[in-house]
């Protein structure tokens, strides 16, 4: 206790130094977290099909234009023949999003107020929706969805965000990315305000729910799909597996001998592929943050040393009052561990208030942040690593210089 008493006397005497030393770890920290956050925006956007793409299976994506129900009942009853899979289908209707509750209940994209659901519906039957800013809704509001009805705003999206996007797989990605569209919504709610006409106010309009509310509200009918997931059960056969590949070549020959309403040819991409290619996008997101935080970590590492190694030798002749008192010349090491560490968790500290007030004026939305546990992690072993690196100069100051020397240097 009595070296920590020690440390906070050494940072009361040398007011600028520390202030210089608080500046630069923050600066640091500050940095380092918001290009992991960044980073962390992606994983966001990976998480609802993580699940998904971990598994065998194929990710069917086709245009149909029905003429009649019976074609399109023929057509879809080929998927219901498929042995030992899931299918999990979302699609979008107008503004209105219907998405596949295991997918839906992973999403976390951020949000200006509100929060995800984590029910489908109300007591009353209402689905529960997250909208985009431009409706101009707050939590609790009713809201009616394009083929849906009444439904309850449970939270509304940030102005600047991603948005659920299951009409057009985009083989170019090929990864999670492609079923996602940016949005920003910054000059439709300016356009809004500004009173202007509806047609520029809802260009990118979105009202997420759950199908499960959709089908509630629906004679337990599903979705009339687009694109679907054909997810293999993990015990699936090779017969099975065989079996669902002829499957899938009846429903590519559907397409052929029905070429006036499938303009665009069913397409089968494996669950694999689209995990191989968001594996690389990932890993690709951190690869570019890295050169950011080791260029910072040098210059605010260097800046640190130097300032710790002015601090020791000014702080040194305190040392040997110390020593004339009775402290041992080695508890002078101990005090300047206590000085250092005080400075750098009170610089954590401080910079862990700057992130979360961040929130509040929508910074951390603005620039795509999104924090998880690896941002505490990682900012507790920066903060270690410095404590260690720091005492690589005072302890040789302390080490290699006599008690004696210092109070004949005093006098």
């Amino acid at each position: 206790m009595k070296y920590l008493r020690y440390g906070c006397l050494s940072i009361s005497k040398n007011v600028v130094f520390t202030l210089i030393m608080v500046l630069e770890v923050m600066a640091l920290l500050v940095t380092t977290n918001v290009t992991i956050g960044s980073a962390n925006s992606k994983m966001v956007l990976v998480k609802p099909f993580s699940d998904i793409i971990n598994k065998e299976g194929y990710y069917c994506a086709f245009e149909p234009i029905w003429e009649t129900s019976e074609e399109a009942a023929e057509f879809y009853g080929l998927f219901n023949k498929l042995k030992s899979a899931t299918i999990i289908s979302s699609e979008n209707f107008g503004s209105s999003i219907i998405t596949d509750d295991d997918i839906f209940f992973k999403y976390s994209m951020p949000l200006q107020s509100g929060s995800w659901p984590k029910t489908a519906a109300d007591e009353q039957g209402r689905p529960y929706v997250v909208v985009s800013p431009d409706y101009m809704k707050n939590v609790g509001e009713t809201i009616t969805a394009d083929g849906v009805g009444e439904c309850v705003v449970s939270g509304v999206l940030t102005e600047v965000t991603y948005i659920p996007n299951f009409s057009i797989y985009d083989n170019e990605k090929d990864n999670i990315t492609s079923f996602y569209r940016s949005a920003d919504y910054k000059m439709a709610i300016e356009a809004i305000k500004a009173g202007s006409s509806d047609e520029l106010k809802y260009s990118d309009s979105a009202i997420i729910l759950a199908k499960s509310a959709y089908k509630a509200l629906n004679g337990n009918k599903d979705v009339t799909y687009l694109s679907c997931f054909i997810v293999y059960d993990d015990n699936i056969s090779k017969a099975d597996i065989e079996y669902n590949k002829d499957i899938m070549q009846k429903i590519t020959d559907f397409q052929k001998d029905n070429t006036d309403l499938f303009p665009m040819k069913p397409d089968f991409t494996p669950l694999s592929q689209i995990k191989a290619g968001t594996d690389t996008y990932i890993t690709n997101s951190y690869i570019d943050i890295l050169p950011i935080i080791l260029v910072v970590a040098a210059i605010v590492l260097i800046g640190l040393i130097g300032s710790v190694a002015i601090n020791t030798v000014t702080q040194i002749r305190n040392y040997g009052i110390y020593f004339l008192c009775g402290s041992k010349w080695s508890d002078c090491f101990k005090i300047s561990l206590a000085n250092i560490s005080i400075i750098l968790l009170f610089s954590g500290v401080l910079s862990g208030i700057f992130l979360y007030c961040s929130k509040f004026i929508n910074l951390n939305y603005l620039v795509g942040q999104v924090y998880e546990w690896n941002n505490l992690y990682i900012s507790l072993g920066i903060i270690f690593a410095m404590i260690l690196l720091s005492l690589i100069i005072p302890f040789g100051i302390i080490r290699f210089t006599s008690p004696v020397e210092v109070i004949k240097a005093k006098k």
